[in-house]
Formats: structure tokens, sequence, C-alpha cells
């Protein structure tokens, strides 16, 4: 598809393309039904989200709970995008998850995602992220340093990395990716990026985030809803979606974020305040 190759050449120049309006509203709507049907699982014998008390929810096991995830996971237009970007038709999802940051949420430092489980880099691997909005965004919306994937796998590490960049660099290269519903953001993993700071306490912004790897032996530990995972599709055979999701191959100790039951009361209590205090616009 033509759109698909415009798209690929733009994330090779730049780092980043936005798709608009590529996801479905039904697609979006299904997938937040999912999970708030499965939003929290204290006491529960079910696979379920986490609170931070930073201003974020977070629930990274769409695989087991929301088919509608699964579908998008597996779509054409996305296998496109990865074969066609990575010259390739083996590469894994290394995470994913469905997030929400309210009003407090003060955002992230300048970072890259092209890293092992342990921060370091991981210059060889090649990865593609797709963020995709819920909502009209532009409060807290994602950020970039357009073209920088060329030459970030040189920073002495992946997080705050603004530390070892000149302030024109930044000046001259930070572009905002405002965008509505069923926009879809893809970037290069050594991009460097960051989710932007919520500056108005009545926001609440929700996004789904996928990063896919070409490194295989790297990825979160994700669980599945067998029903939910085809045995095969007319794009993908059953050995790639088995490979996709991991099955068989090495993976971290862990899914991230990891909370605790005082994060989440921390958060509730915030969220309290938040809601009694009138909207400053």
């Amino acid at each position: 598809m033509k759109f698909i190759q415009e798209a690929v050449n733009a994330i090779h120049l730049d780092g980043v393309y936005i798709f608009k309006n590529i996801v479905g509203d039904d697609v979006l709507k299904s997938i937040a039904h999912d999970v708030e049907t499965n939003r929290i699982s204290m006491a529960q014998n079910k696979v379920g989200g986490v609170y931070l008390k930073n201003g974020q929810y977070f629930h990274s096991q769409l695989l087991s709970v929301s088919r509608a995830f699964v579908e998008f996971a597996l779509s054409e237009y996305v296998h496109d995008i990865c074969k066609a970007y990575f010259g390739m038709s083996i590469y894994r999802m290394k995470c994913h998850r469905y997030y929400e940051n309210y009003g407090w949420y003060k955002g992230q430092a300048w970072h890259i995602d092209n890293k092992n489980g342990e921060d370091q880099i991981l210059a060889c691997n090649r990865g593609l992220i797709f963020i995709v909005y819920f909502d009209e965004t532009d409060d807290g919306a994602f950020e970039y340093l357009q073209g920088s994937h060329g030459t970030s796998s040189n920073l002495q590490g992946s997080w705050a990395v603004d530390r070892w960049l000149d302030a024109d660099y930044i000046q001259t290269r930070k572009r905002r990716a405002l965008g509505n519903s069923g926009d879809m953001i893809v970037y290069d993993t050594s991009l460097i990026h960051r989710a932007g700071s919520i500056e108005k306490h009545d926001t609440l912004r929700r996004a789904l985030f996928m990063q896919v790897d070409t490194d295989m032996n790297n990825g979160e530990p994700m669980y599945v809803m067998p029903g939910n995972l085809p045995r095969s599709l007319p794009h993908l055979s059953e050995e790639a979606i088995l490979n996709f999701v991991g099955f068989g191959l090495p993976c971290l100790p862990r899914p991230w974020p990891s909370s605790d039951y005082a994060q989440y009361l921390e958060f509730e209590e915030k969220l309290k305040l938040l809601r009694s205090t009138p909207v400053n616009r």
C-alpha cells in the first residue's frame, strides 16, 4: 500500500509518522470497555491493571482481556508497517499497555526505548512503537525531537538524555504530536521522546502503547487468553503469530509497571482532592 511506504520513508527520515484517524472508534470503545471491566484485580482471580501515585493507570495485559486489542495488534496494516520498516518478517511485541494520565501527572524525562531490561542501549536492535490516542489530545501530548533517532545510540544512557544534549539541539528539533481520537503515532524506538506534562487538572489523557522489536530474546511476560488468539491469518502464519506474542521465547522477570496498595490509596486521595477543586482553565 502506497501510504504505508510513505509512512515508512518518513520514519526513516524523521523518526516518526502520524496516521490520522486510522483506528476506528468501535475498536477504541471496545478496548476501553475491556479495560474498565478488568480495571483492577485486588482480591479477584483475574488480570487487572495498576495505579501509580504519580497520576497514571496502566493495564499491561490486554492480550488476556481484550479481543479488540488482539485484532489491532495482529492487523494487516500494523504488520505491513513492521515488515516494510524492518525489511524482515521476524519481530516480536516487546510490551504493550493501555494507559491513563491524570491531572497531576508531570510528564517524563527525555528518553529512548531501544534498551534492554537493564536500561542498556541496544544499538543493534531495531524497533517501532505504536501510540494510539483515545481522545482529542493537546494537554500532555507526546513530544519528540525530530530526526534524533539517527544519533541517539551514541548517548551514554537511555533516560534523562538531555543531560548530554545541547539546548539549541532540543529547541530546534522539539515537536508536539497533537491529535484526535483514532490517530496513531508510529516512531523508531531510538527517537528521543517523552510524554508531556499535564497542565490542566481536569485533563484525562488515554492512549494505547505497543512496542515491536527485532530482538527476539527480550520482552515482557504477557498473559494470553487462548480464545482471543487466532491460529493464523491471511497475512500472518501461525509461526509468525506465536513469534509476535513471544511463545517459547525468553522474557523479563516481570511486566512493567509494578505497584502496591499504598500507591493505589495515595492515587485515590489525590483524585478525590482533584475532583473537589474548581476547574482551572
